[in-house]
């Protein structure tokens, strides 16, 4: 049985999420559509290997493989971000007078929904790289995110307690085969 490498990173820096991502020189949200503040950022990141026996060693793993990596960012929305909602819940209606999104259950979505007909470069942008420190955290950048709610949903309902929301990007690969980067601004490119 072959084991599974998983290395969990946490981004403990207040920062922001945006979609739709075009330069990654411009200000936040990089010309592309801003998600609100988030809290509690991993980037959780699977590369396992299959490994290659050799019988006539009795056994012994001589070689691995690598198999697929899967690339997940789950973080929690800290405010009542409509664009955020939108993009993430699988079914939304526009609030009328307030204008914010009205979460749904049962909607025109369902079981069987492709979630590549919401897929963009979603980027995560420390709050220092949006006070113009590029230098001090780093950006995540996932070319081509599937984004979504978390499976499940605890969405408090009491005094003193903010409206917070469970997301999740997976990464697929764009058409230059890429999946994510972490790193400084200055490296990274959408190019």
């Amino acid at each position: 049985m072959g084991s599974r490498i998983d290395v969990e990173r946490a981004m403990d820096v207040p920062g922001r999420l945006a979609f739709g991502v075009t330069d990654l020189t411009a200000a936040w949200p990089h010309s592309g559509t801003g998600m609100g503040f988030v809290d509690k950022v991993f980037v959780d990141w699977s590369a396992p290997v299959y490994p290659v026996t050799a019988m006539e060693y009795g056994g012994e793993v001589v070689e691995e493989i690598a198999l697929a990596e899967n690339v997940i960012l789950e973080c929690v929305l800290r405010d009542d971000d409509p664009d955020a909602i939108g993009k993430n819940a699988l079914n939304t209606s526009a609030g009328s007078p307030s204008g914010f999104k009205i979460l749904e259950a049962g909607g025109t979505n369902r079981a069987g929904y492709f979630y590549t007909a919401r897929q963009s470069v979603v980027v995560f942008t420390p709050q220092s790289v949006i006070d113009g420190e590029d230098d001090q955290h780093d950006m995540v950048v996932f070319y081509n995110a599937l984004p979504r709610m978390a499976e499940s949903q605890r969405i408090a309902h009491h005094a003193n307690t903010e409206r917070q929301y469970a997301l999740a990007f997976r990464a697929t690969r764009d058409s230059s085969n890429r999946l994510v980067q972490i790193g400084r601004r200055s490296d990274l490119s959408l190019a």
